[in-house]
């Protein structure tokens, strides 16, 4: 791959998004086809142990039986320091998984959320036991082609423990070198928490479609709850998740700080009394 062409090709006029936290995200056309590049922020060590990490992490996703686009990260030698950077195999913004549900009839929205659902059932029973693993079902990470449903979020890789993740986190953050000296890892675990839950991965997963679909809130929170009381998890892993989402979940405020930093506002919470 000719790594210095597809760099100097990401220009402002084929940015792609102003969503990515970690990462500045391209979209490029090469070799008559598009692909998108995400530059993240530069650092002076650890960038070969994040590489290793994310191969090992594609690798242990897609064991999982969750489909992955083929994505591929290099690193990239600047002065001291060293840019991670990933090229991936590109989506049309047509078949990005947020957009499809928020355009959606209301009677196919329960369907879209078994995608995303069976998904989290994939990972949760297949995932490696013998090491600690994260994964993150966001919306935004999800995207559909020919109908099958695919993930394309392995940054930060989360094969590791949530200490070990949250210090990834503070590190590879534009903000680094300002809230390592005053932020410990472990008040990162309000946002890694639901990498490592299952019931917490379901309620980011029910508080985004909520959030975007307020209308319908009701019906997808009774559609969730049917879904995995008929699901073949332990019955305390059941109970957690219909705990965690009898009412619309909300946004945490450490989540609308990271999302007003990178500008990214999002959808507002809601409420069951909102209007319909």
């Amino acid at each position: 791959m000719e790594i210095e062409q597809l760099l100097n090709d990401c220009k402002s006029d084929n940015y792609d998004s102003k969503l990515g936290f970690f990462s500045k995200i391209f979209r490029i056309n090469f070799q008559d086809r598009e692909i998108i590049v995400k530059r993240y922020h530069p650092v002076k060590d650890g960038a070969s142990f994040i590489l290793d990490k994310h191969d090992e992490y594609k690798k242990s996703l897609l064991e999982t039986g969750i489909r992955f686009p083929s994505t591929q990260m290099a690193a990239v030698r600047k002065r001291n320091k060293t840019e991670l950077v990933i090229f991936q195999e590109a989506f049309s913004p047509e078949e990005l998984f947020r957009n499809i549900f928020q355009h959606a009839l209301a009677e196919d929205l329960s369907g879209l959320c078994k995608m995303i659902f069976d998904d989290i059932l994939a990972f949760w029973k297949n995932m490696p036991k013998q090491q600690p693993i994260g994964f993150h079902p966001s919306l935004r990470n999800y995207a559909i082609r020919n109908r099958e449903l695919y993930y394309f979020d392995s940054f930060p890789p989360m094969n590791m423990t949530q200490n070990e993740l949250n210090k990834i986190i503070i590190k590879m953050s534009p903000f680094g070198r300002l809230i390592k000296p005053v932020m410990p890892p472990k008040a990162l675990n309000r946002v890694s928490d639901e990498y490592y839950s299952i019931a917490k991965m379901v309620k980011g997963i029910v508080g985004s479609c909520c959030r975007l679909r307020p209308e319908s809130m009701e019906e997808l929170l009774e559609f969730t709850i049917s879904y995995f009381g008929k699901s073949d998890l332990k019955q305390a892993e059941i109970e957690s998740i219909i705990a965690e989402i009898k009412t619309p979940p909300k946004l945490s405020g450490i989540w609308t700080t990271v999302r007003r930093l990178s500008g990214n506002v999002g959808s507002p919470n809601v409420n069951l009394s909102a209007d319909k």
